[in-house]
């Protein structure tokens, strides 16, 4: 992976940006490569095998254990590279292993040209502005419009099928854990948040009781705040924690701000 990575810093010298079909020319051979050595290296095996094999039978095999990148992913044997890894590597390395940081040399012009190229899905944040989106827990609404989807998983006009609410389902409605994970997301796709539009949704939003509305906005600019303060750690430690942790850890002071939920 770190020939791949320094073959496209070596392309960037002299081009200010590498295009899909110019990324994908170069991790397509990159790919190449490793596949020829992982095929020289079983034959290497295979054939001292053949010279160590004894006159017992050979015990059976034990599946390869699945190869995973950094965030976790799994790795396909037949393309054991692609634009996702390379930026999870990437970041990791700049974030976590200075010495190994310090060894590439990148000058603050080449770190530019490589996060534009390895960055993932552009568009989310071509104005200079990360969108998140934060959705309200289910609640009962005052109306009964039969137009309206009634997804009992989900807040009153919104369906379980939508990425939004496939989110905030996985954080159980917590709007700290919505702005967190969605900021890490965008994070490790090489986006920049410094920079963040909050969009609240939900069902009716008068039907909310008071304190649950007012807790909802605390708890996420709680968190956005907090993020401006400790960005990259915040980050970090999310990945160690399991979710119920994570919020524990940053769950701001009650002396000032509401609870998010109804009493």
């Amino acid at each position: 992976m770190e020939k791949a990575l320094l073959d496209i810093a070596e392309q960037l010298k002299t081009i200010e940006y590498l295009d899909d079909k110019a990324l994908t020319k170069v991790i397509n051979r990159n790919n190449k490569r490793i596949l020829e050595e992982e095929r020289a290296r079983a034959a290497t095996e295979e054939s001292r095998a053949r010279t160590a094999a004894t006159a017992e039978a050979p015990a059976d095999r034990e599946p390869a254990p699945q190869t995973l990148d950094k965030t976790g992913a799994k790795i396909n044997p037949a393309r054991p590279l692609s634009k996702r890894h390379l930026i999870a590597y990437y970041l990791d390395v700049k974030r976590n292993d200075p010495e190994h940081w310090a060894c590439w040399n990148f000058t603050e012009e080449q770190q530019r040209r490589i996060e534009r190229t390895l960055q993932m899905k552009p568009r989310r944040t071509a104005s200079g502005v990360a969108t998140i989106t934060v959705l309200t827990k289910p609640w009962k609404c005052s109306s009964d419009c039969l137009y309206c989807p009634n997804d009992l998983r989900m807040p009153k006009s919104y369906l379980s099928d939508e990425p939004a609410c496939q989110r905030a389902e996985r954080t159980f409605f917590d709007p700290y854990l919505q702005v967190a994970a969605r900021l890490k997301a965008l994070t490790e796709m090489g986006h920049i948040t410094d920079k963040v539009e909050l969009i609240i949704l939900g069902g009716t939003w008068s039907d909310y009781p008071l304190p649950t509305r007012f807790g909802l906005f605390a708890n996420c600019f709680a968190l956005l705040t907090t993020v401006q303060k400790l960005k990259i750690t915040l980050l970090n430690d999310a990945r160690s924690m399991s979710m119920l942790e994570f919020r524990a850890m940053w769950q701001p002071s009650k002396s000032k701000l509401l609870p998010c939920r109804s009493a």
